[in-house]
């Protein structure tokens, strides 16, 4: 008996017979292991000072909880585990004890100091659990060593297993008790083979295809590529409507290039009724890297730790597995079939750890020979080294060759129960950087631990130094280099079709437009289609409604959590007109002053942290809200919109969004209002504790928050960034419209006769804004637009100051357009030097006209991105003061304000409430510990 023998430094590769059905053989052999056994999480350990020197109650009355499935037909393989304190800290551990020493430890212990469960066939034992009776303690006075039997009649348990159960029975978690015994457990079909592993949809009775009979060798190649040493069970598989259709949807794939199967056979395919993209679990899967992938169950979560997996494949059998098992019973499935995965657990930040100490590695000179004792030393090594938790745990997730090696001896509750302490505490584990506030950690396993669960020595070849390795079990690297995955190759990007967001962006999971043509049984091949990989095409998202697909937002879907039903109150207030607001560009112009002041006080308040003071960002948008809806234009996009299919499905049902309430709170809540107004920054009302605690945010994304919709960070460009589709003769058309509109000696006369006429543009611009086609560009009504246009329509009003000839509906909803963009800038927290000079140019472009008007509102922009302390009287009295200034607007037509007085007025402002002139620029970490008063006003 000797390890096989391999050189240092050399490597094997897949054989030519083997290469072409590498897909095919990832899963196949493995999957026919698996027989879930389906149990419920656990729940957090009972907190009672009873049970602290009693641990193992809490953890039976946990085990029965779980225990809801039908019993395993096979019992499991007997484990003994002892429980041990820890007197210097006081904490409970529960270890395993090696397997030949199993019964001579149930035989040293009592009665009433162990427990059986016979559901897992596993028995824990315990000094502290009770004490031993007189009978007990005279047999250990009498015991006379050998001849007593290993499990005594009088502490066997009351429901003794059958026979051979406790030594030698096939275990339900994937491998039996003694190594010398065969594992027979339960096949799957070969129609399940080809759902999981290469998502084949059994065709329906009614469904008509026309399919050649297949031949021997396809059958053969079938039976190669689900698993299956014997074609019997194939070729009557075969034989079925189902088989037949599923030999020739293997053989499409198999084919190089690849032949696609007909749509109806395939779950990737486009138009296929059960294609994955309806998949309910696709929305938690997220993207890491490139090819790690983390299902991250948010609220539907039943453990803290995350699914972290890094190959394609298994990322799409996940996803077709049975849709009630949640992210604990998936893992449980995954550990059943030997699948290798990561439990990771999210951490801010990193700290460098202590390194473990490494194993010694076993040396040989070159003329050693190997017998069965190093054979049984290598056993007795490898079952010591898996009772630790930490190895046991990693080498079951590892997959392959350590998994088979490590069950025997490892639970599976070692890796349901999540990270050790090592990992958490001590920081000696592996990590997964998305960014560097976002970090995802697992337990670590240490190469010489690796080497010494596949029985690995480094031998001497007596040439010199050089070294080969000898091993009873292939090692973990040429494991996974005879097992090569299809994403592990260059040439296999994973399909965009799963390039899901990375962390912890929130952005659409979706299937793009397929590169699928020819008949509808695909029997001809595709040219340059080597892989289903590459069916799919990814697509952008481009605004926040594209979070969720159609079939998300049906009725009778609980699929977007949170939204009313409906969402506005019943009691609705009727809208009164504000006198202090004028027609025309005046009563705009007073808008915009006050939009500019407020957004002044909020940021101010945001950088101060100031909790004190709450301003409500919906007080304007509720007087522009008001001011518009007298509006022909805007009424009829107001109709349009609310009884729309998209309207509905957001409020829950038809004719339930028809019914307005312009509190602030309800505007902040209501995800329809917010659509409509490009209302995405929410946390102005509800997001203010986050400043307190002086949370920053990456200022390339945008925070927002709602109790309806959660916290999320968007991309700037699906948060109404300057990154759009567009729309093939939508956007760009309708932007040089408008600009023809509010300008009409640019570009053509108005004498030209193809200058369109101003009925023409405004019939164009509602068609735009409401297209169907558009909803998927921007589902904003007005955002979308006003982000294009509104440095055109802010130029117009400077232009035309007494100006009645733009269209009624234009000029209100320039309001709306410069309060979504101030506010949209004004809410990035931490802006520095470079931010804000970039934050400046789209407005100090306008300052360019040298008109006083102008300059005043220039200079109070200014002013919201200086930072310095501020009081709450300073807002109060600067809210007023630019309340005066709208009004002076307003009595004033030519916007002739004595820059005497409101120079007067500033500098009253500022000797009262000590403003700052010329402050250094503090960042967002300095700002607490340089400016006084600061954290509160």
């Amino acid at each position: 008996m000797n390890p096989s023998f391999l050189k240092s430094g050399s490597n094997k590769s897949s054989p030519p017979s083997i290469s072409s059905y590498i897909l095919v053989f990832q899963f196949g052999h493995l999957l026919q292991l698996a027989h879930s056994f389906l149990i419920a999480a656990p729940t957090p350990k009972p907190t009672a000072e009873s049970d602290e020197d009693r641990p193992w109650l809490a953890f039976f009355l946990e085990r029965e909880r779980r225990a809801t499935g039908p019993p395993p037909k096979r019992k499991p393989t007997l484990k003994v585990f002892h429980w041990d304190k820890d007197h210097g800290t006081g904490k409970w551990t529960r270890t395993p004890v090696i397997r030949r020493l199993n019964h001579e430890t149930l035989g040293d212990y009592g009665k009433k100091q162990k427990h059986y469960d016979e559901r897992t066939n596993e028995w824990d034992v315990a000094t502290e659990m009770g004490e031993k009776d007189a009978e007990e303690l005279q047999a250990d006075f009498w015991e006379e060593g050998d001849d007593e039997p290993i499990l005594p009649i009088g502490i066997r348990p009351a429901s003794p297993p059958k026979v051979g159960a406790l030594a030698g029975s096939s275990s339900v978690y994937g491998a039996e008790g003694a190594w010398g015994e065969d594992y027979h457990p339960d096949v799957h079909s070969p129609g399940d083979i080809l759902r999981l592993l290469y998502g084949f949809v059994a065709p329906s009775a009614s469904a008509h295809l026309v399919l050649p009979p297949a031949t021997d060798q396809q059958i053969k190649d079938f039976a190669l590529g689900v698993g299956f040493e014997s074609t019997d069970v194939t070729k009557e598989y075969a034989q079925t409507p189902v088989g037949k259709a599923g030999v020739h949807f293997f053989w499409a794939l198999s084919q190089f290039p690849c032949a696609p199967p007909p749509n109806i056979l395939f779950d990737l395919a486009s138009g296929n009724p059960r294609s994955l993209k309806y998949c309910r679990r696709l929305k938690f899967l997220r993207r890491l890297k490139e090819r790690t992938f983390i299902f991250d169950f948010q609220g539907e979560a039943t453990v803290e730790w995350k699914i972290c997996i890094e190959d394609v494949t298994l990322a799409l059998m996940i996803l077709r597995m049975d849709e009630d098992l949640s992210d604990y019973d998936i893992a449980r499935t995954l550990l059943n079939q030997g699948t290798a995965f990561r439990t990771v657990l999210h951490r801010s930040h990193l700290r460098v750890g202590t390194s473990q100490a490494k194993s010694i590695p076993r040396l040989r000179l070159s003329d050693y020979l190997f017998c069965k004792t190093d054979y049984d030393s290598y056993c007795h090594e490898r079952d010591d080294i898996l009772t630790n938790h930490r190895v046991a745990r990693q080498a079951l997730k590892r997959g392959g060759i350590l998994w088979r090696l490590a069950v025997e001896s490892a639970t599976f509750l070692d890796v349901l129960t999540g990270p050790t302490s090592i990992a958490t505490l001590q920081h000696w584990c592996t990590s997964l950087i998305a960014d560097p506030t976002n970090i995802w950690i697992d337990d670590a396993l240490d190469e010489s631990e690796a080497e010494i669960i596949s029985g690995v020595y480094h031998v001497y070849t007596g040439q010199g130094k050089q070294m080969a390795t000898k091993s009873w079990w292939p090692p973990m690297d040429l494991w996974d280099t005879l097992s090569p995955a299809p994403s592990d190759a260059p040439s296999s990007p994973p399909p965009p079709f799963l390039s899901v967001p990375e962390f912890p962006r929130v952005e659409t999971v979706s299937v793009g437009s397929t590169s699928l043509r020819g008949s509808e049984t695909g029997s001809a091949a595709l040219p340059g289609i080597e892989s289903p990989q590459q069916f799919f095409v990814g697509r952008e998202n481009s605004s926040l409604l594209d979070l969720f697909a159609d079939y998300q937002l049906q009725d009778g879907k609980d699929i977007v959590k949170g939204i009313p039903t409906p969402p506005l109150p019943k009691v609705t207030r009727k809208p009164r007109f504000k006198q202090e607001l004028y027609e025309g560009t005046e009563g705009v112009w007073s808008t915009l002053c006050w939009l500019i002041g407020e957004s002044r006080i909020l940021f101010c308040r945001e950088i101060l942290n100031a909790s004190s003071l709450y301003m409500s960002p919906g007080n304007l948008t509720t007087m522009v809200f008001e001011k518009c809806i007298s509006r022909p234009l805007f009424q009829e996009l107001y109709k349009q919109h609310s009884r729309s299919e998209l309207a509905n499905r957001l409020s829950g049902g038809p004719n339930l969004n028809m019914e307005w309430d312009f509190g602030i709170t309800n505007i902040a809540h209501c995800p329809y209002i917010r659509q409509l107004f490009r209302w995405t920054h929410t946390y102005l009302t509800e997001y203010i504790e986050w400043f307190i605690t002086g949370v920053r945010h990456d200022t390339s994304l945008i925070a927002t928050q709602s109790p309806t919709m959660g916290i999320k960070l968007l991309p700037n460009e699906l948060s109404g960034g300057s990154s759009h589709i567009e729309a093939p003769d939508t956007r760009s058309a309708q932007a040089a419209n408008l600009y023809c509109l509010i300008h009409p000696g640019h570009l053509k006369s108005v004498d030209d006769p193809n200058y369109p006429k101003r009925e023409t543009i405004r019939r164009s611009m509602f068609t735009y804004l409401t297209s169907e086609s558009n909803e998927k560009v921007a589902n904003s009504v007005v955002g979308h637009l006003g982000r294009t246009n509104v440095a055109l329509v802010v130029k117009e009003l400077v232009d035309n100051q007494t100006s009645v000839s733009l269209p009624p509906g234009i000029v209100p909803l320039a309001g709306l357009f410069l309060e979504s963009e101030i506010l949209t800038v004004s809410n990035a927290s931490g802006l520095h030097n470079g931010e804000r000079v970039a934050l400046l140019q789209n407005y100090q472009a306008f300052a360019d006209q040298e008109d006083v008007h102008f300059r005043i509102i220039n200079d109070l922009w200014k002013e919201i991105t200086t930072p310095g302390p501020r009081t709450p009287e300073y807002f109060t009295e600067a809210l007023k003061f630019v309340s005066r200034l709208g009004k002076a607007h307003n009595l004033d037509s030519s916007f002739r304000i004595d820059m005497n007085s409101r120079a007067e007025e500033e500098d009253r402002l500022r000797r009262q409430y000590g403003i700052w002139d010329g402050v250094e620029d503090l960042g967002p970490a300095d700002r607490g510990a340089k400016s006084p008063g600061a954290s509160r006003v």
